[in-house]
């Protein structure tokens, strides 16, 4: 569960890797989210976050160490981690600018750095994230570039993403009349791939995202989301590859918003464990 549990503490400060390829998810809306978490801890002038991981026993997990601390400005976030039974620890150092926008990540381990860089127009949009990994030991390097194109109205009408500077794909998005995207489907030497369908409420806010799987012959959800009064994400429901199993991740919040707790749940409803925040203010 561990493994689980720290990818989704991340979440909440860089992108990571989806379960499948949903790059609007992933890119924009995900950048977002992370854009908002950040300036409620600048508001809340959080200077440092503690995160228990907790067994479904209740018993604290042994050998699990996870830290963020902000700096004096609010312009860098370091992480640190430490897994069970791991020698040493890993740090991610998050870089904000002065609108407080994510611009750069650098996370590095024992094996391996990964940098993260990211551009936006002026208005906030996302306008590219640059993505280079390099092992320590045997000293490879691979990059992967996002660039997001946009219409007359704002609303995202394709990213082109390209790896090792030749493997090239497009993806290219479909929007409704409220400018939310609604489908996402990429395209590789002009063959079409699958296709990524979007789903909102009556005010805006994603509650699905949806893929054809071929094995079992229907639509199926890779993500669902649920909502609580204040319009936080209360629960979220990941689906396994296989399109058959899931997991649901609920979250709880203290009075200013902040997450206090996130527990994960099987598909028979049994808790696997769950992650505890606790925060140093300034005085």
């Amino acid at each position: 569960m561990q493994k689980n549990a720290l990818l989704f503490a991340f979440s909440w400060f860089v992108m990571i890797p989806a379960l499948h390829a949903q790059y609007y998810y992933q890119d924009i809306i995900t950048n977002k989210s992370n854009h908002e978490q950040f300036q409620l801890m600048k508001k809340e002038k959080v200077t440092g976050v503690t995160i228990k991981s907790v067994e479904a026993t209740g018993e604290t997990t042994e050998g699990f160490f996870m830290e963020q601390l902000f700096n004096n400005s609010y312009t860098q976030l370091k992480t640190t981690t430490r897994l069970p039974a791991a020698k040493e620890k890993s740090v991610m150092v998050n870089y904000y600018n002065q609108q407080g926008y994510l611009y750069r990540t650098v996370d590095s381990s024992e094996n391996s750095i990964t940098i993260y860089e990211y551009s936006y127009v002026p208005d906030g949009r996302m306008a590219s994230i640059l993505n280079t990994s390099r092992s320590q030991e045997d000293k490879t390097k691979t990059t992967e570039s996002h660039t997001w194109i946009y219409n007359d109205k704002g609303i995202p009408e394709k990213m082109v993403r390209v790896r090792e500077n030749a493997d090239t794909m497009e993806i290219r998005l479909a929007a409704d009349d409220k400018g939310n995207v609604t489908e996402e489907q990429s395209f590789r030497k002009g063959i079409a791939g699958d296709k990524v369908f979007y789903y909102y409420d009556e005010t805006g806010r994603l509650t699905d995202i949806v893929r054809y799987q071929d094995k079992l012959g229907k639509l199926i959800p890779d993500y669902t989301f649920d909502y609580n009064a204040e319009g936080r994400l209360a629960e979220m429901m990941v689906v396994q590859q296989s399109g058959k199993d899931y997991l649901i991740w609920k979250y709880d919040y203290n009075a200013n918003g902040l997450k206090k707790r996130e527990a994960c749940y099987t598909k028979q409803k049994r808790l696997e464990g769950s992650m505890e925040y606790s925060y140093e203010m300034k005085k």
